[in-house]
């Protein structure tokens, strides 16, 4: 029941693509905000699986509370403006049908119970 999702590198993005929405994903610290264990914001866009959201862009990208502000502004008045992209990330991400996802997590647990078996 939501436009959109606003959040810090979160799969909540992804999941907002499988529905054709838009996301914004902070990449500023917030005044007050302290890194945890040496980690910044910086860090977290740094790590490989956020690849194919550098080269596809199908999100926006706040990297200040002026940023923010106005992503979510275009977001909500545009919010087909990264269609293509998204489309093509969930495409990268995830394997198609989708609604068969579940049945394909089944089937591997099945499959890694049986190795632990044949071990």
């Amino acid at each position: 029941n939501c436009d959109l999702v606003v959040n810090l590198g979160s799969t909540m993005a992804l999941d907002f693509a499988i529905l054709d929405k838009p996301a914004v994903f902070v990449a500023y610290a917030p005044q007050g905000w302290q890194p945890q264990d040496s980690w910044n914001i910086d860090d977290v866009y740094r790590l490989p699986h956020f690849e194919t959201v550098h080269r596809l862009q199908p999100v926006y990208w706040a990297r200040s509370k002026e940023e923010l502000i106005a992503n979510v502004m275009r977001a909500l008045e545009r919010p087909h403006e990264k269609h293509q992209s998204r489309f093509e990330w969930v495409q990268t991400i995830s394997k198609p049908p989708l609604d068969l996802a579940s049945q394909r997590c089944a089937q591997a647990l099945i499959e890694i119970a049986e190795m632990d078996e044949k071990a």
